[in-house]
């Protein structure tokens, strides 16, 4: 292992994010010596878990026991920023003009291909 218990305990006492924190914790105790039944039982992780965090320690280091959330943007937008305002100003006039759109597929909506419905008016 590249880093020493007390770097890890450093890093558990340190971080404000608490899956860092429990990744530490479990870093720690694995460096420490500490059996794994022992470990796996005060930090509730499965055995596979645990052995992709080692994996995962290994193959980025410290960075490796980050909590990825917190860097991910997700996945990339169905529509532009346009395609969005056209949507918003004609579910606000379809509204208004008390109809309402059903579309049966994401893609349709993506595509445009959505149809106007009579139907009553309805409270939001």
């Amino acid at each position: 292992m590249a880093h020493d218990a007390d770097t890890f305990w450093h890093l558990y006492t340190t971080s404000t994010c608490a899956v860092e924190r429990r990744r530490a914790q479990f870093m720690a105790l694995l460096a420490e010596g500490r059996p794994l039944p022992e470990i796996l039982q005060v930090t509730r992780y499965s055995r596979v878990t645990a052995y992709d965090l080692v994996n995962r320690y290994r193959d980025r280091g410290l960075a490796g026991l980050c909590d990825g959330r917190h860097t991910n943007q997700g996945a990339p937008r169905l529509l532009s920023a346009e395609q969005q305002q056209t949507l918003a100003t004609r579910l606000h006039a379809d509204f208004e003009a008390g109809h309402r759109l059903v579309w049966e597929r994401r893609s349709e909506l993506a595509s445009g291909a959505v149809r106007t419905v009579r139907s009553p008016r309805a409270h939001l």
